[in-house]
């Protein structure tokens, strides 16, 4: 690319309103675009937003820990994200090469041992097992794609030494 141009900002907001519970927001706006750029094959990309890049990204978490007998805790957490729609290409108008906006969850629930060294989390990432690209690429007359991972779930062992 000859020459491009990008603006954006970042809110980010951390409140732990009750002992035990913290909840975040946070908020990002970006403006991309080529402002001189000439494709290998003389198309003019100029005025195209860059790739990946959508304008707007929103994320919510919520984390609730609390105390159990013997000093063991258990910790409850959700945290979800909203990504706008973008493009995978420097082509703005493809259909092919444009990832619409979709919305991300994960749920987990740990039990903390109590000098907090190890935990065991239950998690579900994906809870609402959203179908969407992770990547697509066209190359002449295919699209080369991969998805996001869909649904996971599972248990997670973690030991810190």
């Amino acid at each position: 690319a000859g020459e491009s141009e990008i603006f954006g900002f970042e809110f980010d907001l951390l409140w732990a309103p009750l002992d035990g519970l913290s909840l975040r927001f946070a908020y990002a706006y970006l403006d991309t675009e080529y402002k001189d750029f000439i494709g290998p094959g003389g198309e003019d990309f100029s005025g195209n937003p860059l790739p990946v890049s959508p304008e707007n990204t929103l994320m919510g978490s919520l984390d609730y820990a609390v105390p159990l007998s013997g000093g063991w805790g258990l910790m409850a957490g959700t945290d979800w994200v909203w990504i706008d729609d973008f493009n995978f290409d420097v082509t703005d108008n493809d259909p092919y090469t444009k990832g619409g906006d979709y919305t991300l969850g994960n749920v987990r629930l740990a039990l903390i041992s109590p000098n907090e060294d190890w935990r065991v989390t239950a998690y579900v990432d994906n809870v609402t097992d959203e179908e969407e690209y992770a990547n697509m690429t066209r190359r002449e007359q295919e699209v080369i794609a991969a998805a996001l991972d869909g649904r996971r779930y599972g248990i997670r062992a973690q030991y810190n030494f």
